[in-house]
């Protein structure tokens, strides 16, 4: 989406001196009283061998009841570790107090979005023309990024996509992206890691707009939340100007990127919406055709 400053990168280069300046299968890690294990069911065959007895739903999710004399479990000394499909690590705790007196160990982190469409060298590389047009974006906390601007062309129409090449901080100048600047959330929910659908700041139009409705034509189609695989919200009820995207998992959960900023994993929809900065507008929810 536009904004309402808006400066050629020429302008920006120099305003910044610029010119004079140098989804689908998770791997679980379990920490186990500081010890690191192997898969979830090792992490459950640990807990049967102390005495727990535990029972399994048809979801995956394991339910312990302790009942008046069994042993019992401190969620907070079993966090977990997982590492999802893009290789980051993030601390996820499966255990829920039940009002039972039980707990539950919910089964891992399931995703329903493993579709890649995207053109890709024999090093599994996006293959992509470099246009030698350069832009910028506001999209992360305290800078903003340096873009280089690509042309990926996918079933006859060309993409324009965005790579992060330098952040100008504001606290300590330029600096290389993080892995987590490198994409946004438009980019996660079109199975990218390493790319923005972005705004070119140099032209009238909003490229972020064009290139991900071109994307949600091409592979999707309109459906219920039940069916789901992304929920885009959208600035009014022309449905014209979407401004975020997540993937609804299929366990009915979501996960978003916050611009270049943090990828927030596996939360319900009421905790997705109720976030400030995606409380506003109306829904849609798309299906792969």
């Amino acid at each position: 989406m536009k904004t309402s400053k808006k400066l050629s990168f020429e302008e920006l280069e120099r305003e910044l001196s610029l010119e004079n300046s140098p989804f689908e299968k998770l791997e679980l890690l379990s920490e186990i009283n500081g010890g690191v294990g192997g898969t979830v069911d090792d992490y459950i065959i640990y807990f049967q061998s102390l005495g727990f007895k535990m029972t399994i739903d048809n979801d995956g999710n394991y339910h312990y009841d302790r009942g008046y004399d069994g042993p019992p479990i401190i969620p907070g000394n079993y966090a977990m570790t997982y590492q999802n499909m893009y290789g980051s690590y993030f601390t996820y705790n499966p255990w829920v107090s039940l009002n039972n007196g039980g707990w539950v160990i919910y089964a891992p982190p399931v995703y329903s979005y493993s579709y890649d469409p995207w053109p890709r060298d024999s090093n599994g590389n996006i293959i992509m023309t470099y246009t030698n047009n350069m832009t910028y974006n506001y999209g992360i906390a305290n800078g903003l990024s340096l873009m280089k601007e690509y042309n990926v062309t996918l079933n006859g129409y060309t993409f324009k996509l965005y790579e992060v090449d330098l952040i100008y901080d504001y606290s300590i100048g330029y600096r290389k992206p993080t892995p987590n600047e490198r994409y946004n959330c438009f980019g996660y929910a079109a199975g990218l890691d390493n790319l923005w659908f972005a705004d070119n700041m140099s032209t009238s139009g909003d490229e972020a707009v064009l290139n991900f409705d071109a994307f949600l034509g091409m592979f999707y189609e309109q459906c219920s939340e039940s069916e789901a695989d992304m929920i885009v919200l959208y600035e009014d009820t022309s449905m014209h100007s979407p401004y975020h995207a997540a993937v609804r998992n299929s366990n009915g959960t979501f996960s978003y990127k916050e611009g270049g900023g943090k990828l927030t994993e596996n939360v319900s929809y009421s905790t997705f919406r109720n976030d400030e900065k995606y409380s506003v507008g109306p829904e849609r929810y798309y299906k792969l055709k």
